[in-house]
């Protein structure tokens, strides 16, 4: 429980789960804005693969910008005032039209509902400001052990 307390006041998260883990797999996925962060959350608790409430968790948010006035690197070093880094490998790909660039700021973190909408709403005004858009967000965790 404290750990988790820790994980939740932390800026910029814990360091002991490695974003660049080959074992991650997503455990929530918010590919909808306006999916409220609850419902995502009390879904992933129950889909397969389980979302694990007190577990630290790789949160990343997918942001869009016009590559004509790419601003991405603008984006990644204000967030990373708070913690986030740009994920580097195994980003699923995302719907990216013509002239837009993909990109995906991470930090690790143990995820609650107020959590995720709180920096769902600060990514999604972060990439509005310099001109882009926030696609959604999604949680990795290590895989459970069979």
């Amino acid at each position: 429980m404290l750990r988790r307390l820790l994980g939740l006041f932390a800026r910029g998260g814990p360091a002991a789960l490695d974003p660049g883990r080959s074992d991650l797999v997503i455990v929530a996925q918010a590919g909808d804005p306006l999916e409220a962060a609850g419902t995502v959350l009390s879904r992933a608790a129950i889909a397969e693969p389980r979302w694990r409430e007190p577990e630290l968790a790789v949160l990343r948010h997918h942001m869009v910008f016009p590559a004509h006035d790419d601003r991405s690197g603008e984006a990644a070093s204000i967030a990373a005032l708070d913690g986030y880094t740009l994920a580097r490998t195994g980003v699923p790909s995302i719907e990216v039209a013509d002239g837009e660039k993909h990109v995906v700021l991470q930090r690790v973190q143990v995820l609650s509902v107020l959590g995720c909408a709180q920096e769902a709403s600060r990514m999604a005004s972060l990439a509005s400001r310099l001109g882009g858009d926030c696609r959604g967000w999604d949680a990795l965790q290590p895989r459970e052990p069979a």
